[in-house]
């Protein structure tokens, strides 16, 4: 079965349409292109990136992505947009996009962090999987105006902002658009969010109609997964290999009762790296057992398959920005709000 490494939603293709329309540009060749796009759920991402490149020729501006940002609207990110406008508070908004954003797109690593007094968003995987700048300055910039629109009081900006391409000759237009620190080069593409400040309000918060909206994201969710059931196997049987002991691609193979090279060449067609998926379980059991104090490093570090505690810390650190006691002490301040 061929199928695409990484696909992202078809709402895309609405938003690209709405934007044509906004600034009067005719393109026939490619408004007809982005119609038909619409009908589908999903498209590949080389497909996106295409659309973009096409958009940012006939738009003549160097920051397009940032201007398209400009006007997302929760209709742009389907359901999940209007789960995100209608949750009880910015906070609760980001914590709902981390869990749903496979809505979205099947970029697998992301995590959400809270570090000192800032919440951080970090998506991984550029270098395996490499997106052009006008992709994610809309991606992130399309966040931050969802927040900035539906936040009560307004006036919530990020506190940092980073992009793993170079910067360009425009990038004083990505200052002015998130209001923050920017930099480029940088290893992760990432939003950090004042922690004093998620408090506030949705100005269309519902929570019956927020709890019907995730009950429905949930089925769509695990209907996209029941038709590719790959990652969720594959997830379950490194879960039980690491309470094994058995921390390599061939045990995993073995349990799941098929050959490595078939194995390699399914998880390659879907983008999915063995690694990452150890890595990323490896940090969430980590995350639970941080929160329970009665666990020392120690024993955390050989829960999750570590003989030595600094390699668990070094390894947390790279995947978090923070030592494993740091992490402990953030939520243990967060418990206490």
């Amino acid at each position: 079965m061929n199928v695409p490494r990484i696909h992202t939603s078809s709402t895309g293709a609405a938003l690209l349409l709405d934007f044509m329309r906004s600034r009067g540009m005719v393109e026939p060749e490619l408004q007809a292109r982005l119609i038909g796009l619409c009908e589908a759920p999903r498209m590949p991402i080389e497909v996106w990136f295409g659309l973009l490149a096409s958009l940012q020729q006939l738009a003549g501006s160097p920051s397009v992505g940032l201007d398209v940002a400009s006007i997302v609207q929760p209709r742009h990110v389907g359901t999940l947009g209007f789960l995100a406008v209608h949750s009880d508070n910015i906070m609760q908004a980001l914590t709902r996009y981390c869990r749903f954003q496979g809505l979205l797109h099947n970029v697998i690593e992301f995590n959400l962090m809270v570090e000192g007094s800032e919440l951080v968003m970090r998506w991984f995987g550029h270098e395996q999987n490499p997106a052009p700048l006008v992709s994610d300055e809309l991606f992130l910039g399309g966040i931050v105006n969802l927040v900035r629109t539906h936040a009560s009081p307004a006036g919530i900006n990020p506190t940092g902002v980073t992009f793993p391409q170079a910067e360009p000759p425009h990038g004083d237009a990505h200052r002015r658009y998130f209001q923050c620190p920017v930099h480029f080069m940088a290893p992760v593409l990432s939003l950090r969010w004042p922690l004093s400040l998620l408090d506030r309000l949705n100005i269309h918060r519902d929570a019956d109609l927020a709890e019907q909206l995730e009950h429905q994201a949930e089925q769509i969710l695990s209907s996209m997964q029941a038709r590719d059931p790959l990652l969720p196997q594959l997830r379950h049987h490194i879960l039980h290999c690491l309470h094994e002991g058995e921390l390599d691609f061939a045990a995993v193979a073995r349990r799941m009762g098929v050959g490595e090279r078939t194995l390699y060449r399914q998880m390659h067609e879907r983008g999915i790296r063995f690694k990452a998926e150890l890595n990323q379980i490896r940090f969430d059991m980590a995350r639970q057992y941080l929160s329970d104090r009665a666990l020392s490093l120690m024993e955390i570090a050989l829960l999750l398959g570590y003989t030595d505690q600094s390699v668990f810390t070094r390894a947390f650190r790279t995947w978090s920005g923070m030592t494993p006691q740091q992490f402990r002490r953030g939520v243990a301040a967060v418990s206490r709000r």
